[in-house]
């Protein structure tokens, strides 16, 4: 099991804040996922929950995803001793166990220009205030690159070509403080 972080009235409403802003810097892109306020709230949860969690356990962060105008970088910049930019990808808890833990093929090559790394979050499928994201974990994209492709999305919708990290090769959230050179 992951790392849980609760997610407060404050944190939520920022959440919300935010997913309509990137909604509407997206609401006429093409793209592999759904783009909808809910699919950016969920995303906005999950960096919210990440960059908590990781300033909880004494990393320093840069948390890009707060300024729209940042958008084509890494959602978090961790800073221990050594700095790692990561990239969070936030799945409803229903969808997990089939499709989560997917990048795009297409998509890693940007993934590579902006991040070292994918955390993987989970929440559950009601996006309400109080509700708690779980941190699954995390996964470099060398990592990603050497996972399975596989062909997902839900059926009777178009397939996505994937690279899919198995459950058992999500590194655990504490390995990320290790990558990241802090004292435990």
């Amino acid at each position: 099991m992951g790392e849980l972080i609760k997610i407060d009235d404050v944190r939520h409403a920022e959440a919300l804040r935010l997913a309509q802003q990137t909604l509407a810097i997206f609401a006429k892109m093409p793209g592999h996922y759904n783009n909808t306020l809910n699919s950016h709230l969920r995303g906005k949860l999950g960096e919210i929950a990440a960059a908590d969690w990781l300033a909880a356990n004494g990393i320093k962060i840069d948390a890009a995803f707060r300024d729209t105008g940042r958008i084509k970088e890494a959602d978090i910049v961790g800073v221990g001793a050594r700095t790692l930019r990561l990239d969070v990808k936030t799945w409803d808890s229903k969808y997990w166990p089939e499709m989560g833990r997917c990048v795009a093929v297409g998509q890693l090559d940007k993934l590579r220009n902006k991040a070292e790394g994918i955390v993987w979050c989970v929440s559950p499928s009601s996006l309400d205030p109080g509700i708690e994201v779980e941190m699954v974990g995390w996964n470099t994209l060398a990592d990603i690159e050497a996972a399975p492709r596989r062909m997902t999305g839900p059926t009777g919708r178009r397939q996505v070509d994937n690279y899919q990290v198995d459950p058992g090769n999500v590194r655990q959230p504490a390995s990320l403080l290790a990558a990241l050179a802090v004292a435990q």
